[in-house]
């Protein structure tokens, strides 16, 4: 209470300050300072607005808690979610690759074309297409709504499709 009534008055006690006071004021400003750093930052950047319109949940919690997914399957789905994939047509942007196009040759290798389009995944993505259709969704599907949703069993069929698929997102 002491480390408190410092920080919100100004006065400081002679006698020492426990620093459990502390760490709950100093987490507290941390997180106020993060999100207005996101405000600030993301929000007219390209790439980063994207995410902060979708996705950006304020809450001290990840994204994922509550449902058990596996690392590569949060660490592809994190990707899709900033917008920093490594398929060709993020890499073409920033200069690795010299062409954006899938292997395929249908178009550019973005997210979408993975998930719904590229023949080299059809048989892949049947049972996530099955899945989705079943819960009363039509196409065309976008890849960002579904993990805008949240729904651990959505999250979980996204989960298997990356799993599935032959190249890291």
């Amino acid at each position: 209470m002491e480390a408190r009534k410092a920080a919100e008055e100004g006065e400081f006690s002679k006698d020492l300050l426990p620093f459990s006071d502390l760490t709950a004021l100093w987490k507290n400003k941390m997180y106020k300072d993060s999100l207005n750093f996101i405000q600030e930052k993301c929000i007219n950047h390209p790439h980063t607005a994207n995410y902060y319109n979708i996705f950006l949940e304020k809450s001290r919690k990840p994204w994922f808690r509550g449902i058990k997914l596996p690392r590569r399957a949060i660490v592809s789905i994190n990707r899709i979610r900033a917008g920093r994939t490594s398929l060709a047509s993020d890499l073409h942007l920033i200069k690795i690759l010299e062409s954006p196009l899938c292997k395929c040759g249908m178009s550019e290798q973005t997210v979408n074309h993975m998930f719904w389009q590229c023949g080299l995944y059809k048989e892949k993505r049947a049972s996530l297409t099955k899945f989705l259709y079943k819960g009363k969704n039509h196409g065309p599907f976008w890849i960002e709504e579904f993990l805008s949703s949240l729904d651990p069993e959505v999250l979980t069929e996204i989960a298997n499709f990356i799993l599935k698929i032959d190249i890291r997102i």
